[in-house]
């Protein structure tokens, strides 16, 4: 695992699934290269006072185009929720650039759940997105609702996908499942405890080859879905420093 260093650039995503990382600070910002069409991603920092939520508002586009690219939540069962759409402030009629709510037209800002996946969609091939905060530098934990779940890998560093841990989620039953731009769903893996897998240690497990899972590498900042078979499941991710 890479040893964060204040300006250091980091690995570079895979543009398919998720946006390319250029840079990070342990404080300040992180960068993404957004591919044009749906990106599908978790922002990797959390603020620098640990006791406010991320808001939607520390993410922020460039060279995206007015009321063209657009964020959009997706819900706990699969399903794309609301909406919201980037302007310039010029063309919002505001004192700087912001999200927007086209309902209401006007001004929008909400807090983000703590690892929460999402999409956004960039109208032009050249579009960046900057998120504003601090690398989490512990162990943290997302609760994980009944059902799918829009998460994402929020460290920015690339993590095996054996160093993201379930707990409380049911042998066989919760599962793990990337979704690419098209959002056509990619290969899944299930979850085992090291009881039922016959491993040292509980495990993402491949059922096609009836083994522990090798060589599958989530990227910095990259969202998935996660099944929770469940109320109460959590995903455990490492601290990135």
């Amino acid at each position: 695992m890479k040893k964060l260093m204040i300006g250091s650039a980091i690995a570079l995503c895979a543009a398919v699934v998720c946006p390319a990382l250029e840079s990070a600070n342990v404080v300040g910002y992180l960068d993404y290269n957004l591919s044009y069409g749906f990106n599908f991603f978790a922002p990797v920092f959390e603020k620098v006072d640990p006791s406010e939520d991320l808001m939607l508002s520390d993410i922020t586009l460039s060279d995206a185009g007015d009321g063209q690219s657009l964020i959009q939540i997706v819900t706990t069962t699969g399903a794309l929720g609301p909406a919201y759409y980037w302007f310039s402030a010029l063309a919002a009629g505001t004192t700087e650039d912001c999200w927007f709510d086209q309902d209401n037209w006007e001004p929008v800002d909400f807090s983000l759940t703590d690892g929460q996946g999402f999409y956004v969609y960039a109208a032009t091939a050249t579009a960046k997105a900057k998120v504003n905060g601090q690398v989490r530098n512990n162990v943290f934990n997302v609760p994980l609702s009944y059902g799918f779940n829009c998460v994402g890998n929020s460290t920015p560093v690339d993590l095996d996908i054996q160093a993201m841990k379930l707990e409380n989620a049911g042998d066989g039953q919760s599962l793990i499942q990337v979704v690419n731009t098209t959002g056509a769903l990619g290969a899944a893996y299930y979850w085992f405890s090291a009881l039922a897998a016959g491993t040292t240690e509980d495990c993402w497990f491949d059922q096609d080859l009836w083994e522990p899972v090798s060589g599958v590498t989530y990227l910095a900042g990259q969202g998935f879905y996660l099944y929770c078979a469940t109320a109460n499941g959590t995903l455990v991710l490492p601290s990135a420093l």
